[in-house]
């Protein structure tokens, strides 16, 4: 499941218009208030199916399949300031009652050391890159 709370940072963040010259899609400068609702009330999509549902983008296996991470990362965004990782522990190791979803960017230093260190081999290499360079950016 995709937390809802990377729909503000994408929004924030993406630039349509090269998104749009990326995708062939003509048109689409900006997105109304509608359909940013709409994507909120369907945080499981993916900004391009969520295009391609309500008809503002032509069907495309590419557009579809594409993550919106991935669609930052290549306009350019460092991944530590759009991926989000999913906290289940407290700082003493106590489950959380829900997962907490967090940028990388603004993630604990701790946590990001102890998540590096116990989750090395099962990192996706994007995940791997974002919290490399967070700590590197802190001088850890």
């Amino acid at each position: 499941m995709r937390t809802e709370k990377r729909i503000p940072e994408f929004l924030k963040l993406i630039n349509m218009d090269m998104f749009c010259d990326t995708y062939g899609i003509p048109g689409i400068s900006k997105l109304s208030r509608k359909t940013i609702t709409y994507w909120k009330k369907n945080p499981d999509m993916r900004f391009g199916q969520m295009l391609i549902n309500l008809g503002l983008a032509p069907d495309s296996m590419r557009l579809w399949a594409d993550e919106d991470d991935m669609i930052l990362i290549n306009q350019g965004h460092p991944p530590e300031n759009v991926l989000f990782w999913g906290q289940n522990y407290d700082k003493n190791g106590d489950r959380l009652p829900a997962v907490n979803w967090v940028l990388i960017s603004k993630m604990n230093t701790d946590h990001i050391k102890k998540v590096l260190a116990f989750m090395t081999n099962r990192l996706p290499a994007r995940y791997q890159t974002a919290f490399s360079n967070e700590l590197q950016k802190r001088g850890a």
